[in-house]
């Protein structure tokens, strides 16, 4: 189990005689095929979703030459334009009892001029816009910093905007990483883990380049009913950028690491 100054892998168990294969559900891309990305829904790994209004076109390529395998979401030269991929099936799901792991390093060629998304998400073809449902790291255009943030059933608004969860309401619950800037071209790797409280709570623990920095706890009703952690969804690894220029922006991903406890 994670503590404050670390976070814990799960990763698949080795198969023991006599006991029963309890395997993680595991989703992994280090991006070195272009293949798993296609913008047909279900015709490879990852769907891609473009919004383009300028004269170029919003778009991911492999990066040539970069070691480890790069994938890079590239907007046209637009404001607002943006291009997301969205793992096709929503395999992961929030549970009691059950833990997700999510770790995802990129990097930003201009911080304070991009929108970004990064984490677990319900399917939704506009995640940069507002989805619904999500686990996850956000930052607005003008930020040089992230939030972290959980969201069930939540507005249109964007990440950061949407109606606060409370005890008698669906929403989101986010909070400010103030003590991590940015840095223009600079990989950074960011991580959660939800985590089993008992058999009926759960909190999540996120933390930026290995470092610990904070946890939310999920709010419920006076039933019992969790309000800010999607719970009644299916989610998947997601990544969105957002141009907050007239000039071309990109984002680089190096890698996207999922894996939740069986259920």
């Amino acid at each position: 189990m994670a503590t404050a100054s670390n976070y814990s892998h799960i990763l698949p168990v080795i198969r023991r005689e006599g006991k029963v294969f309890n395997r993680a559900v595991t989703f992994e891309d280090d991006f070195t095929d272009a293949g798993t990305i296609s913008a047909t829904a279900d015709a490879a790994k990852w769907l891609s979703t473009a919004t383009e209004g300028g004269a170029g076109s919003a778009s991911y390529a492999l990066s040539d030459g970069e070691p480890n395998g790069v994938v890079a979401l590239v907007s046209d030269a637009a404001i607002t334009d943006s291009i997301e991929l969205q793992a096709n099936g929503e395999s992961f799901s929030v549970t009691p009892g059950k833990r997700i792991f999510f770790e995802a390093r990129l990097k930003l060629d201009d911080v304070d001029l991009t929108n970004l998304f990064v984490g677990i998400a319900a399917t939704d073809t506009t995640v940069i816009d507002g989805v619904a449902d999500y686990i996850g790291f956000f930052k607005a255009a003008t930020d040089t910093t992230l939030s972290f943030g959980v969201c069930k059933n939540g507005s249109a608004a964007i990440q950061g905007s949407k109606t606060a969860a409370s005890t008698t309401q669906d929403g989101e619950t986010d909070e400010a990483i103030s003590d991590v800037t940015l840095v223009d071209d600079t990989f950074v790797i960011v991580a959660f883990e939800v985590q089993p409280v008992n058999a009926t709570d759960l909190r999540v623990k996120w933390f930026v380049n290995g470092a610990y920095k904070g946890t939310l706890n999920a709010i419920k009703d006076s039933s019992g009913n969790i309000q800010d952690f999607p719970d009644d969804v299916g989610l998947t690894p997601s990544l969105a950028m957002q141009n907050g220029s007239a000039v071309v922006r990109t984002v680089e991903v190096d890698y996207v690491y999922c894996v939740g406890d069986r259920q």
